[in-house]
């Protein structure tokens, strides 16, 4: 299924067989004290490894770095301008589309930049281009995701309960849990809802910074985070993917 490991005469057999093309978009920034940067991307890859097993697909390499202005200035994070990205991911689709391509998916594992990305799918569809956006943190409400897997903690934005949980799943020994420590900025509503999260989206996309304007780069509480949480985690938001493919 991985695109990158097939010599070209496999790839113009396979292109017409399988139902998509998946590219794993991830993001190089910082994850606080206790996550790697490259959190996102590890991620994602294993979700879209998962997903393309089940529907029939083929995996592009990952795309390790996104738009990640809002984790400046903290060590460790690399970020493209938007219309960098933008133009990056439209050269992929329109490449992809001259290999005979009909179907492609921008699995994001970054939800900072999810608006981007949707925004990006919706032209290049307008172009002809059959490319849809989709996201494990969003794919599914919030407040599903709180109760089914479940989570404890009272703010869900950044390093916290969940993807730290998903990171003990997918690397665990990339993950120091004797240095996680709780955040939750008084700026920030409490609770665990889809409403609160777009509010927390709102902020940043004003003028606050999770690298600038927290002590630690985390907002939420890794503390809570556990294995077998991670593992409920990456099921549901695995099978909502599988679910939203099949319906595109």
């Amino acid at each position: 299924m991985f695109w990158a490991e097939k010599t070209s005469p496999e790839l113009q057999e396979l292109i017409p067989r399988e139902t998509c093309v998946i590219l794993p978009l991830g993001s190089t920034e910082q994850h606080g004290p206790h996550l790697p940067v490259g959190t996102d991307y590890m991620n994602v890859w294993e979700m879209a490894v998962k997903v393309a097993e089940e529907v029939g697909g083929l995996v592009l390499p990952v795309l390790p770095y996104g738009c990640s202005e809002e984790h400046f200035p903290r060590a460790g994070t690399i970020s493209l301008k938007a219309e960098t990205l933008k133009q990056v991911l439209g050269d992929i689709a329109r490449s992809l589309a001259r290999n005979g391509v009909e179907k492609m998916v921008l699995l994001n594992g970054h939800a900072g930049q999810c608006e981007l990305v949707e925004e990006l799918a919706q032209n290049l569809r307008k172009e002809g281009l059959n490319v849809h956006h989709l996201c494990p943190f969003t794919v599914l409400p919030t407040e599903v995701l709180a109760r089914e897997i479940p989570l404890e903690e009272e703010i869900f934005v950044h390093a916290e309960e969940l993807e730290t949980s998903l990171m003990l799943a997918v690397c665990p020994e990339r993950v120091k849990m004797d240095k996680a420590a709780k955040e939750t900025p008084e700026w920030l509503p409490r609770g665990l809802t889809t409403a609160n999260l777009q509010a927390a989206a709102r902020v940043f996309s004003s003028g606050k910074s999770i690298g600038g304007d927290t002590a630690t780069g985390v907002i939420g509480d890794p503390t809570l985070a556990s294995r077998e949480k991670g593992e409920k985690a990456l099921q549901l938001m695995v099978r909502a993917l599988v679910e939203a493919v099949r319906k595109l």
